[in-house]
């Protein structure tokens, strides 16, 4: 499974992880005949059920559960496996997650059983179907087939011992423009993705930003805009002095939302200190990995967010005062400047401040 310190895995959980992205989604890339079956409206996000909590920031997959339209306690679950690159093992992957989720299903049964009062009706148990999905944006189209038969070699006799099922390719990078379709967050997601490495991708997302982004409701307009910067900065060339030029040129509220990237590194290095604290203290069994790891990326993200507000507010004169901010570890003082940097006026009082500071 893919790491989701990955920025391409952090924009499409971000992103998939709202109930109306995901909504559209299952709608407009499942098969009609599929999609027909399933009551859309209702579907459930299962965030991290059958993972470990501790783990679950490294895989991923998104699981949904879909009633069916036929009604009563009949649901589906529905598994969508991001890929950024070609993965010859995703079939195997997909398998290893179904039975997890099959486990947990299971094993939720049997608690259920356990509980149950002796003249309580008894408990009709099916394992729930799983309908899996591999959403692909790497380097060229799919190369793999979309079942484990490719994974064996053996007489066509033996092929009935192999588990038979497939799972619904979306390969953006087969797809045309037209076929890129529902609402405007999801479709300006899969539209970063898809033309993410290209050298045309500047251009497309000036297309992207001049006719969907005023097609974002309202109160996901910052979310939606906010996820996509970080992408972008983490994944590409563009600086933020360009992508500033870009958003404001082409999107309204671009420069009111460009500058709270700041918070957003900030918020992402906070987030990647309780990861790396919780995952070192477990292993080695000692609080102060947890403590160590926690405050090395609150510092890490502090400074680049200073470094972020400097550039888009000064440019290169702002960097210049990058160097000895980068030798404090003072979480206390990094604070105080990165609310100077937001806020003062002018590149030679922020000098002077920071001087006073140190």
């Amino acid at each position: 499974m893919e790491n989701t310190k990955n920025p391409h895995d952090l924009y499409f959980k971000t992103t998939m992880s709202k109930m109306p992205n995901a909504q559209s989604f299952v709608a407009n890339y499942l098969p009609e005949n599929v999609a027909c079956l399933l009551d859309i409206q209702n579907l459930q996000i299962e965030k991290d059920t059958f993972v470990a909590p501790e783990l679950s920031e490294y895989f991923s997959d998104m699981i949904y559960r879909v009633p069916l339209r036929g009604g009563g306690d009949s649901y589906v679950y529905i598994l969508v496996e991001h890929k950024s690159y070609q993965e010859h093992w995703v079939a195997l992957q997909l398998l290893e997650y179904m039975l997890h989720c099959w486990q947990k299903t299971r094993q939720d049964y049997l608690e259920q059983k356990k509980q149950k009062q002796p003249d309580a009706p008894k408990i009709e148990f099916h394992l729930p179907l799983i309908i899996p999905i591999v959403l692909y944006h790497g380097a060229g189209q799919w190369q793999h087939s979309d079942n484990l038969a490719h994974l064996f070699d053996c007489d066509p006799a033996l092929h009935r011992f192999i588990p038979d099922f497939s799972y619904v390719l979306c390969d953006l990078i087969a797809k045309s423009e037209q076929e890129i379709c529902g609402i405007a967050t999801l479709q300006i997601m899969l539209r970063v993705l898809k033309f993410i490495r290209t050298p045309m991708f500047q251009a497309k997302l000036v297309l992207i930003l001049t006719t969907l982004a005023d097609q974002i409701p309202p109160g996901e307009i910052k979310d939606t805009i906010i996820s996509m910067i970080y992408y972008i900065l983490n994944t590409t060339k563009i600086n933020t002095g360009q992508l500033s030029t870009i958003i404001n040129d082409n999107f309204a509220k671009g420069g009111e939302i460009m500058i709270t990237t700041a918070d957003l590194l900030r918020q992402e290095g906070e987030i990647k200190g309780k990861i790396e604290g919780k995952i070192e203290g477990k292993i080695e069994g000692k609080i102060e990995g947890k403590i160590e790891g926690k405050i090395e990326g609150k510092i890490e993200g502090e400074i680049k967010a200073i470094e972020t507000a400097l550039e888009i507010r000064f440019g290169t004169r702002g960097l210049h005062c990058m160097e000895r901010i980068h030798a404090l570890n003072d979480l206390n003082k990094l604070d105080r400047i990165l609310q100077l940097a937001k806020k003062i006026t002018t590149i030679e009082a922020f000098e002077n401040e920071v001087k006073a500071c140190l």
